[in-house]
C-alpha cells in the first residue's frame, strides 16, 4: 500500500513539473548573422581615412586601389579549395596583408578578418598561386609593351640623363633567401650569400618597372646560367636583329653577362692596353646608372616583407618562390597606380597605366 501511494505520488509530481514547464514562457531566440568583412566593414574598426586603413593592415593600397585591382586581378575567378567562398575585398586583402607584413602570426591575424588560421591560410595559398598562373608570362616578358619603339623611349630617357648612348635597361641577378631546408640543403646552399635560398633575373627599365622576371632557380646558380636557361637572349635576336638606323640598343649588366647579344659591360683593361680615359668616363657614368635595377630590388623588399623574412620562409610548407614572383607584379601595378618611383623620377620617365600593363593578359 505504502509502494502504491509513493509511485502515485511521484507521477502526480512529474505531471505538475510537465505543467509549470508548458505554462513557462520560452524566451525568443534570435540569430543575428555575422557580416562579411568588406573593406567598408573590416570589422569593429572604424577609420578616419584611407591611410588609417593602410597603416592598419599594412596594404600600400588605398580602397579605391583595391578596388580597382579587383577585375584587373581577376579575383572573382579563382577556383578555392574546401569550397570556401570568401568575398573578392576579403581575399585581396588577406593577401595583402600577409606579403606586407612580416613575421605576422596567423592567430594574430583572427582578429583583423574574423576566420580561422585554417580559412586565411588557405585564400593565401591559393590567390598566390592563382595569380603565378595567371600572370607568369606577363613577368617573364611583355611582347605587347617591350617593341622597339618603347625600347628606343627608354634608350632616349637613359642618354637624357646619363649620357650613354642605346642604353635601355639594367639586368642583375638577386637572392631571396629562406629557412635551411631539412632535405638537399647542398642545392640551395649559396656559398657567396652564405645563405639558402633562390635566385631571380630581373631587367629594370628606366620607367620604374622590373619588366622581366625570371625565376627561381636554386642558391649556387649563376648570372650567367639563369641568363642562358631565360630563352631572353633569342628574344632580343628577333626584336633587335642588326639594329635599326645603324643604331643598337643594349641591357646593362656585370661581367657575367658581357659576352652576351644584347648586353653591354663596362670597358675592361688588359695589362697591354690600359682603359682610355673616355672608358673610364664611360664606366663611372654607367656604374652610377646601374643601381636602379638595385632600387627595383629594394622597393620590392621594403614593400612586401614577408621576402624579407627568413625565419617564415619554409621551402617545405610554403610557396616561397611564389612570394617574390606575386610581390613583383604587385609592386609594378603600384607604380603603375601612383605614376611613379624613385626610378621613373631619375630619368623622367613615366610608368604605363594598369591598364596598359596588363594588356597582354587579356588580349590571350
Amino acid at each position: 500500500m505504502t509502494r502504491r501511494y509513493l509511485r502515485l505520488k511521484r507521477s502526480l509530481e512529474e505531471e505538475e513539473k510537465e505543467k509549470e514547464r508548458d505554462n513557462r514562457i520560452r524566451p525568443v531566440i534570435s540569430y543575428i548573422r555575422r557580416p562579411d568583412w568588406s573593406l567598408d566593414n573590416p570589422g569593429s574598426h572604424f577609420f578616419h581615412n584611407d591611410q588609417d586603413f593602410i597603416e592598419y593592415l599594412r596594404c600600400r593600397f588605398s580602397k579605391e586601389e583595391i578596388r580597382i585591382l579587383i577585375p584587373i586581378l581577376g579575383i572573382e575567378n579563382i577556383p578555392w579549395r574546401n569550397r570556401l567562398q570568401p568575398s573578392a575585398e576579403l581575399a585581396i586583402c588577406i593577401l595583402l596583408h600577409r606579403l606586407s607584413a612580416s613575421g605576422t602570426r596567423l592567430k594574430d591575424e583572427i582578429k583583423i578578418f574574423r576566420h580561422s588560421r585554417s580559412y586565411i591560410s588557405l585564400v593565401f595559398n591559393d590567390i598566390l598561386m592563382y595569380l603565378c598562373r595567371r600572370f607568369c608570362h606577363l613577368l617573364f616578358w611583355d611582347s605587347q609593351r617591350l617593341t622597339l619603339s618603347k625600347i628606343s623611349e627608354y634608350a632616349d630617357a637613359v642618354e637624357n640623363v646619363v649620357g650613354g648612348r642605346g642604353v635601355w635597361g639594367w639586368i642583375d641577378g638577386t637572392m631571396r633567401p629562406f629557412c635551411r631546408p631539412g632535405e638537399n640543403q647542398a642545392a640551395y646552399y649559396s656559398g657567396h650569400k652564405k645563405s639558402h635560398g633562390f635566385q631571380f633575373q630581373s631587367i629594370m627599365t628606366p620607367d620604374g618597372i622590373m619588366s622581366s622576371l625570371h625565376g627561381p632557380y636554386a642558391g649556387p646558380s649563376g648570372d650567367w646560367m639563369m641568363w642562358n636557361n631565360s630563352g631572353i637572349e633569342a628574344i632580343l635576336h628577333e626584336l633587335l636583329g642588326d639594329g635599326v638606323r645603324h643604331q643598337r640598343y643594349y641591357l646593362y649588366g656585370d661581367l657575367a653577362y658581357w659576352p652576351s647579344f644584347g648586353i653591354m659591360g663596362p670597358f675592361q683593361s688588359t695589362s697591354d692596353i690600359p682603359l682610355s680615359r673616355t672608358e673610364e668616363a664611360a664606366n663611372l657614368l654607367m656604374s652610377s646608372s646601374r643601381i636602379a635595377v638595385e632600387w627595383g630590388f629594394g622597393l620590392n623588399v621594403n614593400f612586401w616583407g614577408i621576402n624579407n623574412y627568413k625565419k617564415g620562409s619554409k621551402i617545405m610548407s610554403s610557396p616561397v618562390a611564389a612570394y617574390y614572383l606575386v610581390s613583383t607584379l604587385l609592386t609594378n601595378m603600384y607604380t603603375c597606380l601612383k605614376g611613379r618611383n624613385i626610378v621613373s623620377d631619375k630619368f623622367n620617365c613615366s610608368p604605363p597605366s594598369i591598364e596598359e600593363y596588363v594588356r597582354t593578359v587579356y588580349s590571350k
